[in-house]
């Protein structure tokens, strides 16, 4: 009963060394130098970043409010209850600030983003006027 206990246990951990030195594998050899692969994945270490926090502020400042990272996600199955195959998401990378729009069409993308450049120039204080409305009063 012991050797059925001890092999299943050594099957589930792979630590036939553990089991040899508590003594319920003597038919087994202790070899010190073998580890199995599953062993040494989890003893490997991960080496930390190299970025500082300077870098890494002088990477932040280094981008600007008008640059947006935008991608187009589907055609998803299942089609939501509303009709919706297709999902938008827009980045702002300064401000981290994100948008995501479902569509029924890829087609729809250009109008989405319009919509979605409008509402960050509104919502942010921005505004795409040039003066141009008083030039004709001259």
């Amino acid at each position: 009963m012991l050797n059925t206990v001890a092999t299943i246990r050594a099957t589930r951990t792979h630590h036939f060394n553990a089991l040899k030195e508590d003594g319920e594998l003597n038919s087994v050899p202790n070899e010190r130098e073998a580890v199995c692969e599953y062993c040494a994945a989890a003893k490997q270490s991960r080496k930390p970043f190299s970025s500082t926090k300077d870098e890494m502020e002088a990477m932040e400042n280094a981008r600007n409010d008008t640059s947006v990272c935008s991608d187009v996600l589907g055609a998803i199955t299942p089609v939501s209850k509303s009709g919706y195959k297709y999902i938008v998401i827009f980045i702002l990378m300064q401000s981290r600030y994100l948008a995501i729009y479902p569509m029924r069409n890829n087609s729809e993308v250009c109008g989405v983003s319009r919509e979605t450049l409008k509402k960050v120039q509104r919502e942010a204080g921005l505004s795409d006027k040039v003066g141009l409305e008083f030039s004709l009063l001259y």
